[in-house]
């Protein structure tokens, strides 16, 4: 399993033949969630400004990248 695309090739050396690929791709309302929920855990708030706090959670969400997942037939099998 990987967690991202450029990192599928490097799979794909080392275990030949297990090509399907899962795309999982967060909401954004999920990410806006967990990023402000970690800047209301910001240890030294004044360091940031309302300014600073409202361009975070509008472009972190939009730059996130899917990530994928790769499973393995041997894993897939100890699951069920």
């Amino acid at each position: 399993m990987t967690g991202r695309p450029f990192v599928q090739e490097e799979v794909n050396k080392y275990f030949p033949g297990h090509s399907n690929i899962i795309s999982v791709k967060p909401a954004k309302g999920d990410i806006r969630e967990y990023l402000s929920m970690r800047l209301k855990k910001d240890l030294v708030p004044d360091a940031m400004d309302a300014e600073l706090e409202a361009d975070i959670l509008r472009i972190v969400p939009d730059r996130i990248s899917g990530v994928y997942v790769k499973p393995i037939d041997s894993e897939l099998r100890a699951i069920s």
